[in-house]
């Protein structure tokens, strides 16, 4: 509950404008239990082009700040504001909204964090403390405001779009022509050695200091996902793939709209060489020592800096994550103990 009536109005108008905008990111009403009914419920609700105010007020909201931004407690949740709590009331909950909160001379982020009882911590850092859950949240509701705020116009005529289907789809109000958020396929490769028991990791500039993580780049158009494993590998390290096996997948959204495909690639080599460019550096590391990686990355406390004198894995909820601890549990029986 707000406790500050002026912090309150404040956000208020913020977040009123937005409201015939907002985005029904999940659902989780008692209607909605299982997969199925969950799924066609959430789709009801997409194609109802004017959401009831019972569903509005009855929500719960996802703050973001300037889009770059999600609020976290203490506890390393996502706080999750009611509608009425904005407007100092009581409520209950049906679905999950997504709202971006501009900073203004009226209201700083100081405020917003003070009067929700949180911090608001960098997208793509929450994903070190978020539950696989609210990580997923998070992803699909930073997509779609994503979508809804910055395509603004047709790309065909150039006449204004209209929000609809909960955010998930525009209509142009000239042409009639329908835009959808752009989904980009991206390929992450996990590269192993054939005896199994080492693995090729590299860092670019942009990383935290000492994690390194999987080779990853964009399928171009007319490409197999194979094949942009392949020709990634052979770019950025300049290694040839023998075997390619298809591991996982999972959406994200820094910083646009994304579908991350994750792999395991074997390669007979160990002499790698390579693209300055694209990458920092590049190491072999043995199945031991990422072990180690991945249980220090799990086991990271809230906003504790990396030691770069240590190894670090990617956050828990990134496919390259995953792809590590799928290689460890399928060849090295590592479970995880956090």
């Amino acid at each position: 509950m707000f406790t500050s009536y002026k912090c309150a109005q404040m956000i208020t108008r913020q977040l009123l404008p937005r409201v015939n905008k907002l985005t029904p990111c999940y659902c989780f009403s008692a209607e909605a239990e299982q997969f199925v009914n969950k799924a066609r419920y959430l789709e009801k609700l997409k194609s109802d082009q004017t959401f009831s105010n019972v569903l509005y007020e009855g929500g719960k909201y996802i703050l973001f700040l300037k889009n770059e931004m999600v609020c976290l407690n203490n506890d390393d949740k996502l706080v999750l504001k009611g509608y009425n709590d904005v407007l100092n009331e009581s409520g209950s909950n049906i679905c999950l909204f997504a709202v971006n909160l501009e900073a203004s001379s009226e209201i700083n982020q100081e405020d917003i964090e003070s009067e929700a009882d949180g911090k608001f911590v960098n997208v793509r850092h929450s994903l070190f403390y978020l539950s696989a859950k609210e990580s997923q949240y998070v992803t699909h509701a930073r997509g779609l405001l994503n979508f809804c705020e910055s395509v603004k116009y047709c790309c065909f005529c150039s006449g204004t779009l209209n929000i609809n289907e909960g955010g998930h789809r525009k209509q142009c109000s000239s042409c009639n022509v329908y835009h959808y958020p752009t989904l980009s396929p991206v390929g992450l490769t996990l590269i192993e050695n054939t005896n199994h028991n080492e693995v090729l990791l590299i860092r670019q500039n942009r990383h935290p200091p000492g994690m390194y993580t999987c080779v990853a780049g964009f399928i171009e158009p007319g490409e197999s996902y194979e094949e942009n494993v392949r020709r990634e590998v052979a770019e950025e390290v300049g290694l040839n793939i023998l075997h390619v096996e298809y591991c996982t997948s999972q959406p994200w959204a820094s910083p646009s709209c994304q579908l991350s495909l994750g792999c395991i690639a074997t390669v007979s080599e160990k002499n790698f060489i390579i693209d300055p460019k694209e990458i920092q550096d590049a190491k072999w590391v043995k199945a031991n020592v990422l072990k180690e990686a991945v249980e220090r990355t799990r086991t990271l406390k809230k906003f504790e800096s990396l030691d770069p004198e240590k190894l670090w894995a990617p956050p828990q909820n990134a496919v390259s994550h995953a792809l590590m601890l799928i290689w460890l549990e399928k060849y090295h029986n590592f479970k995880t103990h956090c």
